[in-house]
């Protein structure tokens, strides 16, 4: 996770994104990958509506 260019919030997304898929069976790998991606696109998603 690129740490220092997201805010506390996307870190603590992303830290509750990627325990969840440990939970359930996926590889910790895996788990940061999909955490990523789903943290980047929230925040690409609300920059672009101008939140």
């Amino acid at each position: 996770m690129p740490r220092g260019s997201w805010s506390d919030k996307r870190e603590r997304q992303h830290d509750h994104i990627k325990s969840g898929l440990e939970e359930r069976g996926h590889s910790e790998d895996e788990s940061e990958e999909i955490a990523g991606r789903s943290t980047t696109s929230k925040a690409e998603l609300l920059k672009a509506v101008g939140r």
